[in-house]
This record gives structure tokens, sequence and C-alpha cells, in this order.
């Protein structure tokens, strides 16, 4: 089990006063077939980006075999199609190298509640403990820093702020563009800032 990895320092209180500056951050963004992980649909692709302050230290991306057709509507969003995914790897042979991935990390992503229930889900299939680090909804952050933006998905925040996206609804390049934005939320909060300034939380 990969908990013998485990940095307490990740999961204990104490994270909570430590200025972000000096936190490791994965931003990680999932590619489904629907919403709903406990009414069937899976994870199709997965990426991952580690951050820390305004330095990127390093990206994982995986296409999945959801074992599951996808739909038209669902290639239509995100490009991937059945032929994509048939010889891709199944979650069960990936979850290792992901959660090996964004150990010892705080945990981000845009409207992260969402790529957490797919993950969780999956961890729970296997008999596996749900992640216990600390999470950052970027979302939250950005109602919270930037009160003036009419609407807050991802793609309408990053072009506000002038972020470059190289293309939308795939799993790294939206972690990136998540990435980019939490380096730009982090950089308007007062000097010395702590993680708790990020609404960091954890689910019970």
């Amino acid at each position: 089990m990969l908990d013998f990895f485990l940095n307490d320092f990740y999961v204990c209180n104490d994270l909570l006063n430590t200025p972000v500056r000096e936190i490791e951050f994965c931003v990680l963004d999932f590619e489904t077939t629907g919403l709903y992980p406990y009414n069937g649909d899976r994870i199709v692709e997965a990426g991952i980006v580690r951050i820390q302050a305004d330095k990127f230290l390093g990206n994982y991306e995986t296409l999945i075999n959801p074992c599951i057709p996808l739909s038209e509507e669902v290639t239509r969003i995100n490009h991937i199609t059945n032929d994509m995914v048939k010889n891709a790897p199944l979650m069960e042979s990936k979850i290792d190298e992901i959660m090996a991935f964004i150990t010892n990390s705080v945990i981000a992503g845009h409207n992260l509640s969402f790529d957490i229930s797919f993950l969780n889900y999956q961890l729970q299939k296997m008999n596996r403990p749900k992640v216990n680090l600390w999470l950052v909804d970027t979302l939250k952050v950005s109602k919270e820093l930037l009160p003036n933006l009419e609407r807050y998905t991802l793609q309408q925040i990053t072009s506000a702020l002038k972020i470059r996206q190289r293309e939308s609804h795939r799993a790294l390049p939206d972690a990136k563009a998540a990435a980019k934005l939490l380096q730009v939320l982090m950089q308007k909060l007062p000097p010395g800032s702590t993680l708790q300034a990020l609404q960091a939380y954890k689910i019970q």
C-alpha cells in the first residue's frame, strides 16, 4: 500500500498554517463518461500537474478504458472516441501510478468535488481508503478572489485572466489551465498567506 510513503505533514492540521508558496499542489482533472460514478459513469482520461508557487514540477496523463461505450455527446465534448480508449489501460492498472503522483501534495482542481468523487469511487471499488489529503477547489477560491466575473467555468475564468489554454475538455490541458489559475490566485493573496486562505478542506 502506498500509505507507507505518505508524509504525515501533508495530512496533518499543521499544514493549514503553512505558507502556500511552500506547498506542493497536484492539480488534477478527469474526463469521464458522465457525471455520476455511483450510477455507472467512469473515467476515460486523467491529467495531473504538480506545482509549487510559480514552478511546474511535472505532469501525468493517461487515457483509461472505461469498459463501457462512450456516447456521441461525450465524444462531442471532449473529442475522446471509443477507438481511442479501446486499447487503453484499465483504471485498476493505473490507480497506483495516480496515487503515487499525488502523494505528499495538496490536491487542487476546478469544481474538485466532481473529480474526487470519481477517484474515491475507484478507490472504494478496489477496497482502498479514500483520499486523505487536503483539497483546494479553484472554483470556490475564484469566487472569493475574483468576485466580479459573470460566470466561473474554467474556460471563462482563464479567458478573463488571459491564461492561454491549448484545448478544453481534455484532462491534461484542463489540469494545466487550472494549475495556472491556482498560481494566479495565490499571487492575489497577501504575502505570507497560508493554506487556510485557499479554503482548504478534507472529505470526512
